[in-house]
């Protein structure tokens, strides 16, 4: 199948981070940045994530296993997700795992287009595989499907329509370490298991409330418990000792709120992405200008974007 090519999505959350690992639902949306797999003659060996597919989909097509399956030439290019050398915490993994996995299975069967929920069933166990175990899968099921999702782990990923507020997108400036932050946060509750259970408690109440909120296009509800949710990040990271909140975090969040929105990490915190929410778009646009003037960076994408797509062949 010369010239084909597979692609996904990248991922931000809108509410959820931390409550999704203990079974609250999560809500993102797919961005337009693509992880884009080939397969290029002399490509280098397979990341990791890349071997975890080709493992996964070994195990489940063994008589594809070291021929269509091998595939040495399958090389996955992200250059949307980072500035510079820095990630900006896009999800390239998760997508690298969809794209990868679609390009593969139309190679192994002949054909391009598997259905998303298969793709998001293979790509979600070889991303496990790649990543020891760790993450609610959240991002994967965001590459492989797109659009803004509702996501509880191990339930059908609810798709939700247009996003109902006015978002902007902030980098922090500072690469963040996801599993240094979870290890902290673990640390915390095998520490103070009492006040990490009610914390996270607290965290789930209003994962599902702002989850709620997506769903129903409540604008004000949603203003109103993102920052709260933002806050109780705070509160997490100031008892676990990890800096979910950044001060970059606490700036997008008081120029938000001083123009009529509420902002708050998006993902673990520590650095990467802060998203802003407004109920009307001149509130959002006057926000960037005030951002911008801050010295942050307000990032130019686009909310909802299509899910995995295989083409060519």
């Amino acid at each position: 199948m010369k010239g084909l090519a597979a692609s996904a999505p990248g991922k931000l959350f809108l509410s959820g981070e931390y409550a999704v690992l203990r079974g609250a639902p999560a809500v993102l949306t797919a961005v337009d940045r693509r992880a884009v797999a080939r397969f290029v003659a002399g490509a280098r060996r397979a990341s990791p994530v890349v071997a975890a597919v080709i493992a996964e989909l070994s195990a489940r097509f063994p008589a594809h296993a070291g021929g269509d399956l091998a595939a040495p030439s399958l090389t996955v290019r992200t250059r949307g997700f980072a500035r510079g050398r820095a990630k900006i915490g896009l999800g390239s993994s998760s997508a690298v795992a969809v794209a990868a996995t679609a390009l593969l299975l139309a190679r192994a069967e002949g054909s391009a287009g598997a259905a998303a929920d298969r793709v998001f069933e293979i790509a979600l166990a070889a991303h496990r595989a790649a990543q020891g175990g760790r993450g609610s899968g959240a991002d994967v099921a965001a590459a492989a499907y797109g659009g803004t999702i509702r996501y509880d782990a191990g339930a059908p990923v609810g798709r939700l329509g247009a996003v109902p507020v006015a978002i902007a997108f902030v980098w922090t400036g500072l690469p963040a370490s996801t599993t240094a932050l979870l290890a902290r946060v673990q640390a915390f509750a095998l520490a103070a298991p009492a006040e990490h259970r009610a914390l996270m408690g607290e965290l789930g109440s209003l994962a599902t409330a702002l989850a709620d909120a997506y769903a129903a296009a409540e604008t004000a509800e949603i203003l109103r418990l993102t920052e709260a949710y933002g806050a109780l990040m705070g509160r997490l990271g100031e008892a676990a000792g990890a800096p979910i909140v950044t001060p970059a975090h606490a700036r997008v969040a008081k120029l938000a709120a001083a123009r009529g929105g509420a902002g708050k990490p998006s993902g673990a915190g520590g650095g990467d992405v802060a998203v802003a929410v407004f109920a009307e778009a001149a509130d959002r646009d006057r926000f960037a200008t005030a951002a911008a003037a801050d010295g942050l960076v307000v990032l130019d994408l686009k909310c909802g974007e299509r899910g995995v797509e295989v083409s060519g062949g």
